[in-house]
């Protein structure tokens, strides 16, 4: 295989053709000693190609000296092979013997003070010249292995690529950066830097397993997004590995709440493999007090008195899991960013924040009226932990912009934050800026099988979800009541063969919720190729382009979300290529948007660029730091005194 050096090609090329190459040397070493300009080097070249063949490696070389000295019986040639690229190179005349000649070699006398800034500025990139000197003489699928000796005697480790052609675009990308920097070459150069290798995710509450759960309190579409979000991470994850040649296993656990009592699931189990997945689990750690586990379920709104001890046992946990620390900290909901913030603060990682849904946006009035409503919902722990967590963090995902920002007509959940008052306890005068870099949309995303369709309403129980709206405002139409037959689920049940029937029978999807933050059911719906419905308020005004890929009702107005179920139905009846067409609109919406590859890929590019600036911005960053620390004494931990413990 050809070598990048001159050094080694020159050494061949005598060795193949040692005569013409003795005569052109020897009419070199005839010039005398000294020093000898290119010129005269050509035109000794121009009378020796005149009077025999040279070889073309010997031509090149000539061609490129800029300068020959010659002190016989050796020759020393300055050659510059490309702007800015120089090699020092020794021949012996007649032994034809070749070597590198270090700069630091040429002084043969008394020593002198030598000037070497090499080890500041010039190293990286030279060894990043010669390896893309030696790339571009080989096959771009030529396997890593292949040249791994090569560029460990150029000083670069693998991790560059899997093959010829993927390890010179990552060396592009660097020497681009390092000649001009410009924040597209950034962010695609540290895509494919494997920065990431174990990942936590924290959603302490509810009832987290993968079967027999949903429906148990506080336990619903979170737990979908979480294992999906994981099966498509770690998939990612493996492909990014391959990609740069490196042979790394990732390690993902789900970190939730150990439940010793939960019959018939396996909340009660320490450790538990993530189906679809080689590298991740669930790994379960209990709430404890100093009577020891506390062994029954508590709700979301109440678990705040157990978080500090319990991130503490968290912590103790990772580092046995991970033999180490982790590199990206993911927190789910309020508890989850909390313990996320903490955790984050404790290992000095990356940490990324998903709210899923501010409860200060789906309670209204909840910051003015706090007291009345501390007794059951302890708002004013749960608003201060949003605070700390949504600063904190060094990069949020949303679904939506509907979440950061709100629209036109609605206020955004992280909106919200920016000015409100807790009487008698605080005020933030400017919580949030919704404006900042650390936002980010990332479309949360459904099962790749779209043969398993979901096509009805199915929600917990909640007065948020607003079923009993629907059911009444179907009721109160004749004519819908005479068009479609409602049916109302409870989120516990999940019957394949029902959602295959909807579909079958052209049916449509309703979610007429208060107020949803994302909309799980929307997209998988769609997903479906069923025509939805859903609220206007919130994630699901984004998800459907209305009178295309769906329709967005108004759960406050049932008379018009009525009107327009009854006018799609009966334009189906007259027109059923309608049906159709507002189907494939939702299809295509989807798959445009919303597929767990697109989100795995960046979150996967977020964390990398994320975790790039949290070092490069640690010194702009430092007082932030500092004032969230003062919030968690001052006013956090005194808030949480006053959540009582959960009596056994």
């Amino acid at each position: 295989m050809a070598s990048v050096t001159i050094c080694d090609r020159l050494g061949e090329s005598l060795a193949t053709h040692p005569q013409p190459a003795k005569s052109i040397l020897s009419s070199i070493e005839s010039l005398g000693k000294g020093i000898h300009k290119s010129q005269k080097l050509f035109s000794v070249l121009d009378k020796e190609a005149g009077n025999q063949a040279l070889d073309g490696v010997v031509v090149y070389v000539l061609r490129s000296t800029q300068e020959a000295v010659v002190s016989s019986p050796l020759v020393a040639l300055a050659i510059r092979s490309a702007p800015g690229v120089w090699e020092h190179i020794a021949v012996e005349v007649q032994k034809l013997f070749v070597e590198e000649l270090p700069v630091a070699d040429s002084n043969g006398g008394e020593f002198t003070l030598e000037l070497d800034f090499g080890a500041f500025n010039n190293s990286l990139r030279y060894a990043l010249r010669k390896a893309e000197q030696y790339l571009n003489t080989v096959p771009t699928d030529t396997a890593y292995s292949v040249f791994e000796k090569r560029f460990k005697e150029i000083g670069l480790e693998k991790g560059w690529g899997d093959n010829a052609k993927h390890v010179l675009e990552m060396i592009h990308l660097l020497l681009d950066l390092l000649q001009a920097p410009d924040p597209v070459t950034l962010e695609t150069f540290l895509r494919r830097i494997p920065l990431v290798t174990n990942v936590v995710i924290m959603t302490p509450h509810g009832y987290f397993a993968q079967d027999n759960v949903l429906g148990y309190p506080d336990t619903g579409g979170q737990v979908v997004y979480i294992l999906d979000q994981v099966r498509a991470l770690e998939e990612e994850m493996l492909h990014r590995f391959k990609l740069q040649g490196l042979n790394i296993t990732p390690r993902i656990l789900i970190i939730t709440r150990l439940l010793p009592d939960a019959v018939g699931t396996t909340c009660g189990q320490r450790l538990e493999k993530v189906y679809g997945t080689e590298y991740s689990d669930v790994l379960r750690v209990p709430f404890r007090t100093e009577k020891g586990i506390v062994r029954q379920w508590i709700s979301r709104f109440e678990v705040w008195s157990y978080l500090q001890t319990y991130t503490e046992n968290v912590a103790a946990e990772i580092t046995k899991e991970f033999q180490g620390k982790p590199d990206l900290i993911i927190g789910n909901y309020s508890d989850g960013n909390i313990v996320a913030s903490l955790l984050a603060h404790k290992f000095d990682v990356t940490q990324c924040t998903i709210a899923h849904a501010l409860e200060k946006t789906k309670y209204p009035d909840s910051d003015i009226n706090w007291k009345q409503l501390e007794d059951k919902y302890h708002f004013s722990c749960q608003f201060t932990a949003d605070l700390i967590a949504m600063n904190q963090t060094d990069f949020i995902i949303t679904s939506t912009f509907q979440e950061i920002a709100g629209s036109k007509d609605t206020l955004g959940q992280y909106e919200s934050h920016m000015a409100f008052t807790l009487p008698g306890l605080y005020r933030v005068v400017d919580g949030i800026d919704v404006f900042d870099p650390k936002f980010n949309i990332v479309c949360r995303c459904v099962l790749k099988d779209r043969n398993k369709p979901i096509l009805f309403t199915m929600a917990r129980l909640d007065r948020v979800k607003n079923l009993t709206g629907l059911v009444e405002f179907y009721a109160k139409n004749s004519r819908l009541r005479e068009l479609v037959n409602l049916v109302v689920v409870d989120e516990r049940v999940r019957n394949r063969e029902l959602y295959r029937y909807i579909c079958d029978t052209k049916g449509a999807f309703v979610q007429p919720a208060i107020y949803e933050a994302f909309g799980l059911t929307v997209v998988e719906a769609m997903t479906c190729g069923l025509p939805t419905f859903a609220t206007c308020y919130g994630g699901p005004a984004e998800i459907i382009v209305h009178s295309k890929s769906g329709f967005n009702i108004d759960p406050y107005n049932g008379d018009a979300a009525a009107e327009t179920l009854v006018n799609f139905f009966e334009k189906c009846k007259a027109d059923p290529s309608y049906w159709e067409e507002i189907s494939q609109g939702g299809l295509q919406r989807i798959q445009e948007k919303y597929t767990w590859q697109i989100y795995s890929e960046k979150l996967s590019t977020l964390t990398r660029v994320y975790g790039f600036s949290k070092q490069a911005s640690y010194l702009e960053q430092r007082g932030r730091k500092r004032y969230i620390e003062m919030l968690h004494p001052l006013m956090y931990n005194k808030q949480v005194k006053t959540v009582p413990l959960a009596v056994e």
